[in-house]
């Protein structure tokens, strides 16, 4: 079976002391931080949430809050990163956590932004563009231990989800979570 016809994912969690930096500053709402749906670019180089991502960090709270976990934020410090992780992706012959020298992408990532956390995780995943495309990534993540473990982990407050497509159809997906300081 080729590797773009099934969904296939990983996890990842990491944990770091940082110095306390102050948060970003940006204004959360009820709405955990995205605009109303009228106002979604779907631009992959736009500062705010495709419909795509904005769909599949919907679901993650749609699961979270039920179990009485706090909703994760929109962090649009994360966004640029996750779309990175995702386009890494979507161009590598495989998905991975490790960069080329074999070292945690995220925590390289995160670390060269100067993103202050206390607990990170990534969740990835590719597959081909198709009707539902991010209910079936959000059903593939629940379904996995490891992938639920990062969706649920009680600390997480901030994420962003990075979506990219090629001309194919192929996408990616990538899942930044952090817990502020």
């Amino acid at each position: 079976m080729k590797p773009w016809t099934r969904l296939a994912v990983a996890a990842l969690l990491l944990a770091a002391l940082r110095e306390p930096s102050a948060a970003p500053a940006w204004a959360a709402s009820s709405d955990h931080g995205l605009p109303p749906p009228g106002v979604w670019v779907d631009t992959a180089d736009s500062e705010m949430p495709t419909t795509d991502e904005a769909e599949l960090l919907n679901l993650l709270n749609s699961v979270r809050v039920p179990l009485a976990l706090p909703p994760v934020e929109f962090d649009p410090v994360l966004l640029p990163l996750a779309r990175q992780r995702a386009t890494d992706q979507l161009v590598a012959p495989s998905m991975s956590h490790l960069d080329a020298s074999g070292q945690y992408a995220l925590f390289g990532l995160l670390s060269e932004a100067q993103v202050p956390f206390t607990l990170a995780g990534e969740n990835l995943a590719r597959l081909s563009r198709s009707d539902g495309a991010m209910r079936l990534v959000q059903n593939a993540f629940m379904s996995s231990p490891s992938h639920r473990l990062v969706i649920l982990e009680p600390s997480f407050d901030r994420v962003a989800v990075g979506v990219r497509e090629d001309a194919l159809g192929r996408m990616a997906v990538a899942e930044i979570f952090r817990a502020l300081p």
